[in-house]
């Protein structure tokens, strides 16, 4: 039998009206549909959910490994040992001086500060160097004693001395003094220069304070030339005789900012 609508048109099966309390095939599928539709919005949300909370926990795991590992900073050293731990002086490794027969070591004092229980910061700086001669048996160290910070130490050779043979000299980069007052010796302190002879049993300290060494360069005649920022912003060459251990001649090099300025 055909279902006809009020106009007389017949209907086709399935789409015939609903009774009282029912549905038709058409709102059935789109129930159904729906229904698909929010369990995947469902989904959705349970997935982004989990991925923003992995994301919250890697975040929050970062920020806590940051806080509490102990971080390594080299050439800076606390004035006051108040609140490290147990710092200690170390040898480092030694090395051959050119064709010397000789070796040196860097020694280094190692800080542990102290933030939290499973955390801080370990600073290292070089406090000294020491000699040896194996011929002898004896060694012997630069400076008198470890209260200073060694920047840099770099033996100098003539020009031409490929092979780095015969050094002429040492020259020292030093901090002994707090001078921006934040309570450790760094690079960020004024230096000070001393040249010291190849084997390190002589060192003569000059009094030249300066910010920054803008480069070296040994010349034939054995002299060293130092450039360096002094601590007001000015700069001069030093001309460091390497035999005798002193300054030979000293420069201030006039800039062409300066020039300008006038």
């Amino acid at each position: 039998m055909t279902t006809e609508d009020a106009d007389g048109r017949p209907i086709p099966p399935g789409e015939e009206p609903a009774g009282p309390g029912e549905t038709t095939a058409l709102e059935s599928r789109l129930q159904t549909a729906f229904r698909w539709i929010w369990r995947f919005n469902a989904l959705a949300i349970a997935g982004v959910a989990v991925i923003a909370g992995l994301l919250g926990l890697i975040a929050l795991a970062a920020v806590g490994y940051d806080f509490l590992r102990i971080r390594h900073v080299e050439a800076v050293a606390r004035v006051d040992p108040t609140g490290t731990r147990a710092p200690r002086l170390e040898l480092n490794n030694f090395t051959e001086i050119g064709r010397t027969d000789l070796f040196w070591a860097a020694r280094s004092l190692v800080q542990h500060e102290e933030r939290y229980a499973s955390g801080g910061k370990s600073a290292w700086s070089v406090r000294n160097y020491v000699f040896y001669d194996p011929a002898t048996g004896a060694t012997h160290e630069l400076l008198a004693d470890d209260t200073a910070l060694v920047l840099s130490a770099t033996h100098h050779y003539l020009p031409g001395d490929e092979a780095r043979e015969q050094p002429v000299a040492i020259l020292v980069r030093l901090v002994r003094r707090d001078t921006n007052g934040d309570g450790y010796l760094s690079e960020s302190d004024v230096a000070e220069l001393a040249i010291a002879s190849p084997d390190g049993r002589r060192i003569v300290e000059l009094a030249i304070p300066h910010d920054d060494l803008k480069g070296t360069a040994t010349r034939a005649d054995g002299t060293i030339l130092a450039f360096i920022e002094a601590p007001d912003g000015t700069h001069e060459a030093l001309h460091l005789d390497g035999r005798q251990l002193a300054i030979a001649e000293r420069h201030r090099i006039e800039e062409a900012a300066a020039k300008v300025g006038h």
